[in-house]
């Protein structure tokens, strides 16, 4: 009788797992369906090789990425210009630094559609970052992001431990002025640019989230929501 016990209670907590499985599945389905076309904003000088490994994590796992098709720091910064270029099946916006910075502003003007923003390292106000960092101003676009209220349902804010370039204090200001339905802060133990390939794959892991990574050793990342770390 034991015996039989103990192998009933083994195929109830298989069951359970499965059980489990199927939700977590049923879940990244949905968000994968939703978020399959994303939006991908490089920083200044539209580098294409930051960042490489982490769009290709991206493409490996279904998602086609799109790339914002504007020149940067050419002709006057028109918003609207700007969101009327962007492929509309586009729900999942991704950028880095002045990428991200100006996605961020896009994000302000977005009415009758429902988007995921994820900002690596984005600057709060450039006249500012110039000051901060001792740069000039002449020839690029002057905006403050931290003016304008995105309205994205859902908000990743990336922060590099080890940012040489932009300070903390820009990305903390952004994520404190957003209300989004969901909101999440990530610590990278990384540079600006993230040129830690590991930290890349980890981050992609982190932001798609599957079952199958779920026990991912978080050495290079963190996760944080409002409530406390995740």
């Amino acid at each position: 009788m034991r015996q039989n016990f103990i192998i009933n209670l083994d195929i109830n907590l298989t069951s359970t797992q499965q059980f489990s499985e199927t939700v977590w599945q049923m879940n990244f389905m949905k968000n994968f369906s939703k978020y399959q076309h994303i939006l991908y904003a490089p920083g200044r000088g539209y580098d294409l090789s930051v960042l490489n490994v982490f769009r290709n994590e991206l493409s490996k796992r279904g998602y086609i990425i799109h790339l914002l098709p504007i020149a940067y720091d050419e002709g006057y910064f028109n918003q609207t210009d700007l969101l009327n270029r962007i492929p509309i099946e586009c729900t999942w916006w991704i950028g880095i630094s002045l990428g991200a910075s100006v996605l961020w502003t896009l994000s302000s003007l977005v009415e009758s559609r429902s988007i995921r923003l994820t900002v690596i390292n984005p600057f709060a106000d450039r006249e500012r970052l110039s000051r901060e960092k001792g740069f000039n101003l002449r020839g690029q676009w002057n905006f403050k992001p931290i003016d304008y209220q995105s309205v994205a349902e859902h908000i990743d804010v990336v922060v590099s431990i080890y940012d040489e370039a932009i300070g903390a204090r820009h990305s903390l200001e952004l994520l404190s002025s957003a209300q989004p339905e969901v909101k999440k802060l990530i610590l990278v133990k990384s540079d600006h640019q993230i040129n830690n390939l590991e930290a890349q794959i980890e981050l992609v892991k982190l932001l798609t989230h599957t079952e199958e990574d779920s026990h991912a050793d978080g050495k290079y990342c963190d996760i944080y929501s409002p409530a406390g770390k995740i």
